[in-house]
């Protein structure tokens, strides 16, 4: 079954070190890369909690014999989007840092992601100030290497955390210039989240006119 062959992957991977050949390594990290790729599809198509355990704790061992820190963080980013935000803060904390100790040692496109990704634990958790760092770090890296739409995420994420902090005066200042970039960009998932980043500042400020409003929910 898929526990039994999770659980046994799992074993394997708390022994399993990088392999000696480098033709061998880079082939389990293309594989733990394509089991990751794997789970995220079966889980769009509602596969089971045991096919998708078995899934994951296969990329984990392959990561673990590869010994690429772009392939554990990979994994490490998945265990966080399949676990509970800020159910078990000491197992993020735990995931933290071993992320800070591979990011090292990790390629600068990976960096910003595995920041990016670092991000939503943070706001799960609350640490405000850690957050908005690896937000702006990662913005700032995926600036350089032309990755517009990432770079919207960020933003996306970093207006997330004036919401929660109760900063409506430079939400504000934010969403006019995210909409913008986004209607230019033809991006639309984005324009929806800051349009309703907008509609929240509003409401919470009393600010907008009735009309502004309509036209922002149309």
């Amino acid at each position: 079954s898929g526990w039994l062959s999770g659980a046994a992957s799992l074993c394997r991977a708390l022994v399993a070190r990088p392999l000696a050949k480098a033709l061998d390594r880079n082939a389990q990290a293309a594989l733990a890369h394509s089991l990751l790729m794997l789970l995220t599809v079966r889980y769009a198509n509602g596969a089971g909690t045991p096919e998708m355990f078995a899934c994951l704790c296969a990329a984990i061992l392959a990561a673990r014999r590869s010994g690429h820190p772009e392939a554990r963080l990979s994994v490490m980013i998945k265990l966080m989007a399949f676990e509970k935000l800020g159910g078990r803060p000491r197992v993020y904390a735990a995931m933290l840092r071993r992320m800070r100790r591979d990011l090292k040692d990790a390629a600068p496109a990976y960096e910003a992601r595995v920041l990016k990704a670092m991000s939503v634990v943070m706001i799960a958790t609350g640490q405000w100030d850690a957050a908005v760092s690896s937000l702006r770090r990662a913005s700032a890296q995926l600036a350089a290497l032309g990755y517009r739409y990432e770079v919207l995420e960020c933003t996306g994420r970093l207006n997330s955390v004036l919401q929660h902090t109760g900063d409506f005066r430079q939400l504000l200042d934010n969403v006019w210039e995210d909409e913008r970039v986004a209607r230019r960009l033809e991006q639309s998932t984005i324009l929806r989240w800051t349009l309703l980043f907008k509609m929240q500042a509003w409401l919470r400020t009393g600010s907008g006119t009735l009309d502004a409003a309509e036209q922002c929910l149309r």
